[in-house]
């Protein structure tokens, strides 16, 4: 940390984890809809704020084209040092089209408080247990990112790597899926 001064007053962590279940279910042979719970907890220096959000969504598909829509983060986080932390509330209408190997997508996405950006993406199987993937966003602080996805049975792991501008860094996120309709 940084006082009124360039003298510096010493460091402080940041700490954020989530876990929650997804469920969703075809509605229709073409229209399947889907809801998140989430628990999350932030820490700052010696402060910390724990909630739970919701999210829901629906999907529908013809042939290779898919378009979607989503509403994210529905709910609230505790007092984080007397203030309570909005979660970001988002709404994102999508599209995206499979072909072969190749799946390309486009989202617009409007989060609470924030400019409305755009969010690009395709993902290349590699072979039938891999996947590539590259992602452009138009938000202030992002860019490009890279990930990839790895199946083995009903499993599958997913990497992202994302860089933030304006010197914030860059995230490395990991996430396990378990789906009984993917034995692979």
């Amino acid at each position: 940390r940084v006082g009124p001064t360039s003298q510096s007053l010493g460091e402080f962590g940041v700490y954020e984890w989530t876990a929650g279940i997804t469920w969703a279910r075809p509605l229709s042979e073409r229209l399947r809809a889907g809801i998140s719970a989430r628990f999350a907890r932030q820490s700052i220096d010696a402060e910390s704020a724990s909630g739970g959000a919701v999210d829901v969504g629906l999907h529908y598909g013809a042939g290779p084209w898919w378009i979607g829509a989503a509403a994210r983060n529905l709910g609230r986080m505790s007092d984080l040092d007397r203030e309570a932390t909005d979660l970001p509330l988002q709404v994102r209408l999508g599209g995206a089209t499979v072909r072969g190997p190749l799946l390309l997508s486009s989202d617009l996405h409007w989060t609470r408080d924030v400019d409305t950006s755009v969010h690009m993406g395709a993902e290349f199987r590699v072979r039938p247990r891999l996947l590539l993937r590259a992602g452009y966003q138009s938000a202030d602080t992002r860019d490009m990112s890279l990930g990839l996805g790895v199946f083995t049975g009903a499993w599958r792991v997913d990497y992202a790597y994302v860089p933030f501008g304006d010197g914030l860094g860059q995230a490395h996120r990991v996430s396990l899926v378990w789906s009984e309709d993917r034995p692979l």
